[in-house]
């Protein structure tokens, strides 16, 4: 905690483009009230259209740049984003419990780019994927790939919270998303779209992540991500939204 603001970990790639990833995260954190810190995962290289090339920072150094902010710091909340494989994941968060005492996580998987650039090499179920997980907020394609259908969210959900992101889907279901809490099925309706974003599942994440790092109960918190996310879409035309208060 710094001052009135909680302490929020963004552990994600760099995106120069400042769209995605961590650069991302920063931003939404800093909006919604949170002091955010970054543990880089990988050095990308790419714009709001493309990605040319993924260097993944080795697993010993994204633990030290860990340990360096866990020792001086107590932090609850971590936002997982762009990470190389389920191995390294749950490496990460290993290291994390073994020096927190009770670390809340919010994992924003990212399979693969929008041009079809494979980012995460899966080797586990989604059940151990899920173990350490309190928030899981895949879009549709992650969804289906990782989860496989409602049923089986709505199973899962009883130990993960499960947001599922709306910005995939056909033009009739657009921005619809699905919250999967404690066997229960609920959907929020977007008041506005706007334009598709780059990026707009990561300050969608990361604004849950603040939110309940703000104790904000659910589902107000995934309510006031919706209403931020919505702003920064509608914020411009670009495929690069702005952040503003709420």
């Amino acid at each position: 905690m710094i001052f009135n603001r909680p302490m929020v970990v963004s552990i994600a790639g760099f995106d120069p483009s400042g769209g995605a990833g961590i650069l991302a995260d920063i931003k939404t954190f800093e909006q919604l009230r949170a002091y955010g810190l970054g543990v880089l995962t990988a050095n990308t290289f790419q714009t709001d259209t493309e990605v040319r090339q993924v260097n993944w920072i080795p697993l010993s150094q994204i633990k030290e740049q860990l340990g360096v902010l866990l020792n001086r710091w107590e932090i609850e909340w971590f936002k997982i984003g762009i990470i190389e494989s389920s191995e390294v994941l749950l490496e990460v968060i290993q290291f994390i419990k073994s020096k927190c005492a009770d670390p809340k996580f919010v994992w924003d998987p990212v399979l693969r780019s929008s041009t079809g650039y494979l980012f995460f090499n899966n080797g586990h179920t989604i059940v151990t994927l899920l173990k350490y997980i309190t928030v899981f907020t895949p879009n549709l394609p992650e969804f289906e790939a990782l989860v496989g259908t409602e049923e089986r969210a709505i199973s899962l959900s009883d130990k993960t919270i499960i947001y599922l992101k709306g910005g995939h889907k056909q033009q009739a279901e657009l921005g619809k998303d699905i919250l999967f809490y404690k066997g229960v099925k609920q959907l929020f309706n977007p008041a506005t779209y706007g334009s598709a974003k780059h990026g707009s599942g990561c300050v969608l994440s990361a604004a849950i992540c603040v939110n309940f790092a703000l104790k904000i109960p659910v589902p107000l918190a995934f309510e006031k991500s919706k209403r931020y996310i919505e702003q920064y879409l509608t914020s411009n035309p670009s495929l690069l939204g702005y952040h503003t208060s709420p």
